[in-house]
């Protein structure tokens, strides 16, 4: 394995900040969700939709765990349903930022320089639970970053077999074989404590938690920092 230092990011609320992002926009979100399970399930009702799409957002987290059983008591083919639904649904939030949330990729230039800085040094990666193919890339393209990642390490959940981070340490271990990085020589940044926690079970590795201006008033024993924002956990490089 390399001795290079890497960073392996998450990208919605590390990369760029939800602050950005309008209630406007979590509604049309919500709404365009709806239309689309009534385009893939039109066996359902809206209120049966509505009430699925809630449920995928409470309790699953993600956009497609509620509709599963809809997909099975249907006979439908179980991978290729999900994965339509999931590819379908972030090219739809992406289409929605960019048209009613542009502000989220403006003032880039700052996050730019500091990848600038320390390109020649570190080696970067992508583990997100987002579709990559149909938002994750473009948001880095918008935010003039994709240049700075491993094309072989930039993954969304279909490509780790739709296992989440918080369940599993599989993703994260696919993105250190693709990346051959060593964990000693790993840091895993992170909005969200349980796949910091998760993450921590790969001996070396370091959990950097980005508070975007929430800081934790104490660190659990996983995390090894925090920082506001990707740019100043980037500069701490240079100093």
């Amino acid at each position: 394995m390399n001795n290079t230092t890497n960073i392996i990011w998450d990208v919605g609320n590390v990369l760029y900040p939800f602050s950005r992002v309008s209630e406007k926009y979590y509604a049309l979100c919500n709404d365009a969700h709806v239309d689309l399970a009534l385009e893939i399930f039109p066996m359902l009702s809206t209120e049966e939709a509505q009430y699925l799409v809630d449920e995928c957002y409470n309790t699953f987290h993600d956009c497609y765990g509620a509709f599963i059983p809809v997909i099975i008591h249907y006979g439908l083919d179980l991978e290729e349903t999900r994965l339509r639904l999931f590819k379908k649904h972030y090219a739809k939030l992406f289409e929605l930022l960019i048209r009613h949330c542009p502000v989220v990729f403006d003032d880039t230039k700052d996050l730019v320089d500091a990848f600038c800085a320390i390109s020649r040094c570190v080696k970067h990666g992508i583990l997100s639970q987002c579709c990559m193919e149909s938002f994750g890339i473009p948001a880095l393209e918008k935010l003039g970053i994709l240049p700075f990642f491993d094309p072989k390490a930039i993954l969304g959940l279909d490509q780790v077999g739709f296992v989440k981070k918080a369940e599993s340490t599989k993703p994260l271990r696919i993105a250190l074989e693709l990346m051959d990085a060593d964990p000693e020589h790993t840091f895993f940044v992170e909005d969200t404590l349980s796949n910091l926690e998760r993450a921590s079970e790969i001996k070396g590795l370091r959990c950097i938690y980005i508070n975007q201006g929430k800081p934790l008033d104490k660190l659990p024993p996983y995390v090894a920092n925090q920082f506001g924002d990707p740019i100043d956990f980037l500069r701490s490089f240079a100093n």
